[in-house]
């Protein structure tokens, strides 16, 4: 086990007063932080896709008018029971 040092109280003095300024900062920082904030945009449609192989529904979510996913039908009668 290590002996305990008794540092000088200058030193003593000087490292409770860095530790009582890292704290006031840390609290300060926390106190002045902004709360975040969202919203939800909803757009509606009235779009059926039916299960045939045929037409894909394309979603685009963001409206960005690039599509993000492609829905479809996909019966294959020919391998069907």
């Amino acid at each position: 086990m290590r002996r305990r040092e008794k540092l000088p109280a200058h030193t003593e003095t000087r490292l409770r007063a860095y530790a009582l300024a890292a704290a006031g900062s840390g609290i300060a920082v926390l106190a002045l932080a902004q709360p975040s904030e969202a919203e939800i945009i909803y757009t509606s449609a009235d779009v059926t896709i039916t299960i045939r192989k045929g037409p894909t529904f394309d979603l685009d979510v963001n409206g960005d008018g690039i599509t993000d996913f492609t829905f479809g039908g996909g019966v294959d009668n020919a391998n069907s029971f």
